[in-house]
């Protein structure tokens, strides 16, 4: 168990950061693939959704565990 108190917020902070919890999409990938994703990642929060599935694109859409869920399968 880690004890916050021996920690500053910096620290706790830079492990947050190197956790993955999104990662970008092409705007053509399917919901299976995308389901796929939360089933292999669960710490994964949102597929970020852009033209090619590059961080450098703008942001199309986010699409969370709940979003994919409700998806027919």
């Amino acid at each position: 168990m880690v004890e916050l108190a021996d920690h500053t917020v910096a620290q706790v902070l830079r492990l947050e950061e190197t956790k993955k919890n999104c990662e970008f999409a092409p705007r053509n990938e399917t919901t299976a693939a995308a389901r796929n994703r939360f089933a292999e990642n669960p710490l994964l929060e949102a597929v970020l959704i852009t033209d090619r599935g590059r961080h450098t694109e703008a942001l199309l859409g986010i699409a969370t565990r709940w979003d994919v869920l409700r998806c027919p399968a």
